[in-house]
């Protein structure tokens, strides 16, 4: 099934689920991949109904822990590529509660925090937020600071976005507008040239 699925033939590695699912029903595994196929396929509405049921699920064990975090992750995102932001800012934290890896939970707050500035987020909730997601920041070790006697403070900016898109156009003003006596920028891209 997996290979149908890495082949791109939806088609077969459905089928091929429908017969395993006869064999090991409720296992979610399947269900998580069945909603991989769905995303792949560009049926975001079938990915939301899988996840959902998978979600929804009450008796998960500890070893599902990572599959219901993928699977709360996975119906954030197609929650928010259908405009959902308030479901999809909830899915994204409770994939945040399901998991147990630090950086991917932190990964998640991050989704849910950049949901929330596509929709109406009261201050307590976006500090609720944050918090959360500087509580998976405390192991951190800080790097270690050097100091350095430049004349000018030396800023860079680094994004996949130094070319024709929107983010170059909202960034031109303050890669153009800043203080050439106090600043130093550099800018880095991390694309392809465009024109």
């Amino acid at each position: 099934v997996y290979e149908k699925y890495r082949q791109g033939d939806f088609a077969q590695a459905l089928e091929g689920l429908q017969r395993l699912y006869t064999k090991v029903p409720g296992w979610l595994q399947l269900s998580l991949l069945e909603a991989h196929i769905h995303r792949k396929s560009g049926a975001v509405l079938s990915e939301i109904r899988i996840l959902q049921e998978m979600t929804e699920r009450k008796n998960a064990i500890a070893e599902e822990a990572s599959i219901l975090a993928e699977a709360w992750s996975m119906l954030g995102s197609a929650y928010s590529s259908l405009g959902c932001q308030d479901e999809a800012r909830e899915a994204f934290i409770a994939s945040a509660g399901w998991e147990n890896q630090l950086d991917q939970r932190r990964k998640e707050y991050s989704n849910a925090i950049f949901v929330s500035n596509y929709m109406e987020t009261d201050l307590e909730e976006m500090k609720k937020l944050y918090g959360a997601y500087r509580k998976t920041l405390q192991n951190i070790k800080p790097y270690r600071r050097v100091f350095y006697a430049h004349r000018r403070l030396r800023a860079g900016y680094l994004s996949a976005d130094v070319r024709c898109h929107p983010v170059a156009y909202f960034a031109a003003a303050l890669l153009e507008q800043f203080d050439r006596d106090q600043f130093e920028v550099y800018c880095y891209a991390a694309n392809e040239e465009d024109w």
